[in-house]
C-alpha cells in the first residue's frame, strides 16, 4: 500500500495532535487492509479527533482536485473490489452467526428426540426468550454498527472503547426487567391460553436461560466492537469451539445426568458463558500486539460508562425497534400456532420450519452487517460515492445469496426433517415436509429486506426501518395470518407461512424505495454530527 504523498505546503514541525493522529492512523491501517490513505489528509486537533480519510478501495480517490474520470475497466474493478470487501466481512460473520443460530437448533434437536411434548415446551420457551430477551439485546447492540462504524471511518478510534463499556452497561441493566419477565413465564403463558403442561415446561426451560442472557449482554458489544473494525474471523473460530462445547454439554446434561429437556437450556447458558470467556481471552491474550484494545481502550471509567447515553439511545431505540418488530412477528406466529388444533404438533412443526429459516436468515443478516459496516465506514470517511457503490453491491449479493439458499434447502429438505425428529415424531415430520415449499419460496423475501435494513443501519436511518416493519408485519401480515390460518380460510400453519411471504414482499418493496431515494451526500453530514455527539 503506497504511503500518502508529503504535502510540502504544511509546517515542517508537527504539533502533538498531528503526531497523535498519525500514530492512530498507522495503527488502523496496519490492522485493516480495507483502509488506504488518501492523498489529502486530515490531521485533526484535540477538540476534533483526526479523521481516517481513506479510500475504501485502494485504486480510487474522491479528494477535491483529483481526476474523477474512470474507464469501464476501473468501474468494474471498483465494483469487484467492493464485492470482495463485503464478502471479506460478510463470510466470517455468516459463519459466526450460522454457528450461533445452530446452537438453538442443536438444543431443539436434542429435545426433539425426547418427545413431541418436550419439544413443544422448549420451542415455546425459545420463542419467548427471543421475543422478550435476546432480540432486545441484539437490537440495542446493533446501534454500534452505526455509531462505531461511522466513528471508525472518521478515525475517532477512542470512541470505540468508550462505546464498548457504555453499551455493556446498558445491556446488563436491560437484563434485569427481562429476567423478571422470564421468571413469570408460566402465568403469562396461561393468560394467553397455552396448554398448562406446555406452560409449566416452558417456564422451567426459560429460567435456566437467564445466565446465558447475562453472558450475551457482555458478548454482543464485543462482537460489534470487532466487526466494525473488520476483525471477524476470530469470532467465527470462537463460535465453532463453542458449538463443540454445546454438543458435549448437551449430551452430558440431558442423557448422562438425566436432566431431561431442561438440561438443554442449562447447556445453552453454559455455552454462552464459555463463548464470552473465549472472546475475553482473545482480546487479552491472543489478539496480535493487542491492537484492538491498545488503539481504542482508555480504561474503565464510570464517568464514560454513565455519560453519553442519550445520543446512543437516540440511535439504539429505533434500531432495537426495527429489529425487534420483525423478530417478534416470527415469534408471535410461533405462539399463534399453539392456538391451532393439536397444538403440540403445530408448534413443533412451525418452530422447526422457522428455526430452519432463521438458520438460513443468519447468512442474509451477516451480509446485512457487512453492508452496514461498509456504508457506515464510507459515510464516516465523507465518501458518498463509496456508500452508493456499497449499496449496489449489497443488493447484487442479496440476489445471489437468496438463490443459493433456496437451492440448498431444496437439496437437504428430507435430511432437515430427519435431523429434528429422528424419525420418532411422524406427525411432526409429515407437517414439516408440507411446509418446506413455503420455506424455500420465502428466501428472496428474507434476503433482500435484511440486507436493505443493514444499509439503513449503516446510514442511521433506523427510524425508517421501524416504520416499515411496523406497517408490513403488524398492519398487513398479522391480520392476514389470522384470516388465512383460522377464519375464514382455515389453512392452519400453511396460512401462517403465506402471511409471512406476503409481509416480506411488501417490506422489500418499501425498503427498496427508501434506499433508492436516499441522499448520500446529506447522510455524510448526518454521520459527522453523530460521531461528534457520541464521543
Amino acid at each position: 500500500m503506497a504511503p500518502a504523498p508529503v504535502d510540502h505546503t504544511r509546517v515542517d514541525v508537527p504539533d502533538h495532535a498531528t503526531v497523535h493522529a498519525a500514530l492512530r492512523l498507522d495503527a488502523a491501517q496496519a490492522d485493516n487492509p480495507l483502509l488506504a490513505p488518501l492523498p489529502c489528509g486530515h490531521a485533526g486537533t484535540d477538540s476534533e479527533p483526526p479523521r481516517l480519510d481513506y479510500v475504501l478501495l485502494p485504486h480510487e480517490s474522491e479528494c477535491e482536485g483529483t481526476a474523477a474520470a474512470e474507464g469501464s475497466g476501473g468501474a468494474v474493478a471498483s465494483w469487484g473490489g467492493e464485492a470482495m470487501a463485503q464478502c471479506g466481512v460478510g463470510l466470517p460473520v455468516a459463519g459466526t452467526m450460522a454457528v450461533n443460530s445452530f446452537m438453538q437448533l442443536l438444543c431443539l434437536a436434542f429435545v426433539g428426540h425426547l418427545g413431541t411434548e418436550q419439544l413443544a415446551c422448549a420451542s415455546i420457551a425459545t420463542a419467548l426468550a427471543n421475543v422478550t430477551g435476546f432480540s432486545l439485546l441484539e437490537g440495542l447492540a446493533s446501534a454500534m454498527e452505526t455509531v462505531c462504524g461511522q466513528a471508525y471511518g472518521a478515525g475517532d478510534l477512542a470512541s470505540l472503547g468508550t462505546m464498548l463499556q457504555r453499551v455493556h452497561l446498558i445491556l446488563t441493566l436491560a437484563c434485569l426487567p427481562i429476567a423478571a419477565c422470564w421468571l413469570a413465564t408460566k402465568p403469562l403463558l396461561l393468560l394467553t391460553g397455552q396448554d398448562h403442561v406446555i406452560a409449566s415446561g416452558a417456564a422451567m426451560y426459560i429460567a435456566w436461560e437467564i445466565p446465558g442472557l447475562l453472558a450475551s449482554a457482555a458478548f454482543l458489544p464485543i462482537t460489534k466492537f470487532m466487526q466494525v473494525q473488520g476483525v471477524t474471523l476470530p469470532l467465527t473460530l470462537i463460535s465453532l469451539v463453542s458449538l463443540l462445547f454445546l454438543a458435549l454439554a448437551s449430551y452430558l446434561l440431558i442423557h448422562t445426568l438425566a436432566l431431561g429437556f431442561t438440561g438443554a437450556a442449562m447447556a445453552l447458558s453454559l455455552t454462552l458463558l464459555f463463548q464470552l470467556l473465549l472472546a475475553l481471552l482473545y482480546l487479552a491474550l491472543l489478539d496480535p500486539s493487542h491492537r484492538l484494545l491498545s488503539r481504542c481502550w482508555r480504561g474503565w471509567s464510570l464517568s464514560l460508562c454513565f455519560s453519553g447515553w442519550l445520543p446512543y439511545l437516540a440511535v439504539a431505540v429505533p434500531s432495537c425497534a426495527m429489529i425487534c418488530l420483525e423478530w417478534w412477528f416470527f415469534e408471535i406466529v410461533t405462539l399463534v400456532s399453539g392456538l391451532l388444533p393439536n397444538p403440540a404438533v403445530n408448534v413443533a412443526a412451525m418452530t422447526i420450519s422457522l428455526q430452519s429459516a432463521g438458520f438460513c436468515y443468519m447468512f442474509s443478516l451477516a451480509f446485512g452487517i457487512a453492508a452496514s459496516v461498509r456504508v457506515s465506514n464510507a459515510l464516516g470517511a465523507r465518501s458518498p460515492q463509496s456508500a452508493r457503490r456499497a449499496v449496489g453491491v449489497a443488493v447484487a449479493l442479496s440476489l445471489v445469496l437468496s438463490v443459493l439458499i433456496a437451492l440448498f434447502l431444496l437439496l437437504i429438505q428430507d435430511l432437515l426433517v430427519l435431523f429434528f425428529t429422528g424419525g420418532a415424531a411422524l406427525d411432526v415430520a409429515a407437517l414439516v415436509r408440507e411446509l418446506m415449499p413455503f420455506l424455500i419460496v420465502s428466501q428472496p423475501g428474507f434476503c433482500f429486506p435484511t440486507i436493505l435494513s443493514g444499509v439503513l443501519r449503516g446510514s442511521g436511518q433506523q427510524a425508517v426501518g421501524t416504520g416499515v416493519n411496523a406497517f408490513t408485519f403488524y398492519v398487513i401480515a398479522l391480520p392476514l395470518a389470522y384470516a388465512l390460518a383460522f377464519y375464514p380460510l382455515s389453512l392452519g400453519v400453511a396460512g401462517l407461512w403465506l402471511s409471512i411471504i406476503v409481509g416480506e414482499a411488501i417490506q422489500t418493496a418499501i425498503l427498496a424505495y427508501y434506499v433508492a431515494t436516499t441522499d448520500w451526500s446529506a447522510q455524510v453530514e448526518h454521520a459527522e454530527k453523530r460521531v461528534v455527539a457520541n464521543r
